[in-house]
């Protein structure tokens, strides 16, 4: 009897990680697995850390810039010496340095529009990346409830085959007692087979549809992973009152991809306005400050007529040095129409980002229009099929209570079967198109999120 506890406890040892591998996935998750992992939106997210890095650099052009150089070097060879009048081989060491900064003082203002074309990239780059999630929300939301969909007709499926496979057991048990004719079994086992048929494709569908959610979520292809059903209640779904104009103006307050077109629009606008800059003159201030050394720099001591290198330092820092500053102005007269091109080039791209936005508005009406109008459709259709469901239901009941009593044939069982399990089959169907659809609304209005 030990031996027996102890072999349960090492097998339950060895299977229980087997176990604890599968993961257990509710909607939240799958949506927050998907965002996270999507290669779309780190690369928009990238492409935002760029768009803050031009409007940093278009906010720092307002300020001046400083730059600082030095070099340092020595010459051997004959050289000019002063205090012998007369080229002598000897070595000289030099160094200098140079501190300058200059500010532009107006460029036609063309700083300023880089920065309000700035500002509007990245804003439109940050609604882009919004866009991409609610992309990946739509399509991890569609994934999920398909597969939602394939368990329950899986479900379905196996119900309807062991319903078929109990019946064909009695009846090949009748038939061995000869109460009923092989002409009935053979039927039923035709049946119960095409049932099986039925079975294995519903599986396989799962299967495959498991796999391109897995892929979605950027899953090792051994992950083993189940999903938890929502507590989500169609009944508040049918009960939902829309109205299309209002779901239009929700659209373009809310539709990330609608506020980055206007962003672009106003981003391609400011560009003619920088193109337009450079017919203005340019005016910079600026100034400089050096000082330089070299060992050659002697001078004569008053005691004794002897000369002697003026030090390194005092040389540097306090003798050599020099300023310089003032103004310069730019006035551009003709540089072969340079100017006028950039000008039509960002005038062009400007009409073709309002063109852009006007087809997208137009687009994005038909969009809503044909989603709302869906949402109502699939409300009518699911009402429909619930109402057939619970028909097919008693029809068959009442048809196996008659084959039961011997008053009816199997040829009609099997056919009211066949209408109640299609009837089952598509009531599922139209209550997960009627959950997608309300989904789908809030897509195209802009609010989809992970709580949906």
């Amino acid at each position: 009897m030990k031996k027996l506890i102890l072999l349960i406890s090492v097998l339950a040892f060895a299977i229980s990680p087997l176990f604890s591998q599968q993961q257990v996935l509710t909607y939240e998750n799958v949506v927050n697995i998907a965002v996270e992992q999507s290669i779309v939106i780190k690369l928009q997210k990238n492409q935002l850390k760029v768009n803050q890095a031009v409007k940093q650099q278009s906010m720092a052009s307002f300020l001046p810039n400083l730059s600082a150089s030095g070099w340092g070097y020595r010459t051997d060879g004959q050289q000019w010496s002063n205090e012998e009048s007369a080229m002598v081989n000897t070595s000289i060491d030099r160094a200098s340095y140079n501190i300058g900064t200059n500010m532009t003082v107006f460029n036609g203002l063309g700083n300023v529009y880089r920065l309000k074309q700035a500002n509007q990239s990245y804003k439109a780059q940050k609604e882009q990346v919004e866009q991409n999630i609610q992309n990946v929300i739509f399509l991890a939301s569609r994934q999920f409830l398909q597969l939602l969909l394939d368990k329950e007709l899986l479900f379905i499926a196996k119900e309807d085959y062991e319903v078929q496979k109990e019946l064909y057991e009695q009846l090949k048990a009748y038939a061995d007692l000869g109460t009923r004719t092989k002409t009935e079994l053979l039927s039923q086992e035709a049946q119960l087979k095409t049932c099986e048929v039925t079975l294995i494709t519903r599986q396989n569908q799962l299967r495959s549809d498991k796999t391109s959610l897995a892929k979605t979520l950027l899953f090792d292809p051994d992950k083993e992973f189940e999903i938890l059903k929502p507590a989500w209640n169609v009944d508040s779904i049918l009960i939902i009152q829309y109205n299309q104009d209002s779901l239009m103006q929700m659209a373009k307050n809310n539709r990330p991809d609608i506020k980055r077109l206007q962003a672009e629009k106003k981003a391609s606008f400011q560009g003619v306005n920088i193109s337009r800059a450079a017919y203005m003159p340019r005016v910079s201030i600026y100034y400089n400050y050096g000082s330089y050394f070299a060992s050659n720099n002697r001078r004569m001591n008053t005691t004794d007529s002897s000369y002697y290198m003026v030090a390194f330092d005092d040389q540097l820092l306090r003798e050599n040095y020099s300023r310089q500053y003032g103004f310069t102005i730019s006035i551009p007269i003709f540089n072969q129409l340079q100017t006028h091109t950039n000008v039509t080039r960002s005038k062009i791209a400007y009409e073709n980002t309002k063109l852009a936005y006007q087809d997208f508005e137009m687009q994005l009406f038909l969009d809503v229009q044909n989603a709302y109008q869906d949402f109502l459709s699939y409300k009518e259709s699911y009402l429909a099929n619930v109402t057939n469901a619970e028909a097919s239901r008693k029809a068959y009941q009442r048809q196996q209570e008659m084959y039961r009593l011997g008053q009816g044939s199997l040829l009609e069982l099997n056919t009211e079967n066949q209408h109640y399990i299609q009837a089952q089959s598509e009531k599922i169907q139209a209550e997960y198109i009627l959950l997608f659809q309300q989904i789908v609304l809030d897509y195209y209005v802009g609010i989809l999120q992970a709580s949906n």
